[in-house]
C-alpha cells in the first residue's frame, strides 16, 4: 500500500491523475486499474470530475467516430454530459433484464456491471463487452443507464475487486467520510493500493463511525442458549 497524504487544501485530482497514469505503466490494463471516490458529481474529487480528465488522456476524440451523450444532470448554468466513445471504460446504472447478446439470445446486465464500449451504431445502439457477461447490444435507450467508469463511487464498487485501486478523500466530501466507507475503498484492491488524500480528511474518516452502536440479537442468543443448557 502506498500512501499520498497532504496537509495541503489544493486539489487532489491532479496527484490522483499521476498515481492513475504510473498504475496503467504498472499493468497496462484499463479493466484492472480503478479509481475510487466518495462523490459522484460533486467537488474536485468527484467522479465525473475525475472522468472526464482521464477520458482526454486514455480515450481522446480523434475522429468523427460516433458518440453517446449521457446527461447526468441538467441545470441553467451548468449542464454535466459524458460523451461516451469506443474504448471507453463503462458502468451499467440499472437493471436491464431485456438486453441481448451478439447472437440475438437474451442477457441480462445489472447495476454495477463494468464494461468496455466496442461498438457504436449511428442510431444510438452500441455493443459493450461486460466482465463476466460478454458482449451485450444496448439500444438508445438502454445507453442513458451508462456512465465512464474510470473513476466511480466506493458505493458502486462494493464487492467488486481490482489489480490496483487508487483511493482518493478530501474534505469535499466531509459529510461522507467515515471509517466503513474508507474501509471499504481500501479493500478494492486486490494487489496494491494508493491513498491520496487530505490529512485531515483521512483523520476525520478513521475517527468517525457511521454506525456507532451494532443492532445485534447476540447477548438475547447467549442467554437463551445458556438457559437451554441449564434445562439439558
Amino acid at each position: 500500500m502506498e500512501l499520498d497524504i497532504t496537509n495541503s487544501k489544493e486539489s487532489m485530482t491532479s496527484n490522483i491523475m499521476n498515481h492513475f497514469q504510473t498504475e496503467m505503466q504498472k499493468y497496462n490494463d484499463i479493466m484492472e486499474v480503478q479509481v475510487c471516490v466518495p462523490m459522484r458529481l460533486r467537488g474536485e474529487l468527484s467522479c465525473y470530475n475525475i472522468n472526464s480528465k482521464i477520458q482526454e488522456i486514455y480515450n481522446p476524440k480523434f475522429n468523427d467516430g460516433n458518440e453517446i451523450e449521457i446527461l447526468l444532470e441538467k441545470k441553467s448554468e451548468d449542464s454535466k454530459r459524458y460523451m461516451i466513445r469506443i474504448g471507453d471504460k463503462v458502468l451499467n446504472t440499472k437493471n436491464n433484464y431485456k438486453c441481448t447478446n451478439t447472437e440475438g439470445d437474451t442477457t441480462p446486465v445489472f447495476n454495477g456491471n463494468i464494461g468496455i464500449v466496442k461498438e457504436i451504431e449511428s442510431d444510438g445502439y452500441c455493443t459493450i463487452d461486460f466482465v463476466g457477461i460478454g458482449e451485450v447490444v444496448f439500444s438508445k435507450t438502454d445507453s442513458k443507464n451508462l456512465e465512464l467508469a474510470y473513476a466511480c463511487t466506493v458505493h458502486k464498487m462494493q464487492g467488486s475487486g481490482f489489480t490496483s485501486t487508487i483511493v482518493g478523500m478530501d474534505t469535499g466530501s466531509f459529510i461522507m467520510n467515515n471509517s466503513e466507507l474508507l474501509y471499504t475503498a481500501i479493500t478494492r484492491a486486490k494487489k496494491y493500493c494508493v491513498l491520496v488524500g487530505n490529512n485531515y480528511a483521512i483523520s476525520k474518516a478513521i475517527q468517525t463511525k457511521e454506525v456507532k452502536t451494532k443492532q445485534t440479537f447476540l447477548r438475547e442468543m447467549l442467554l437463551e442458549n445458556r438457559h437451554r443448557l441449564k434445562v439439558a
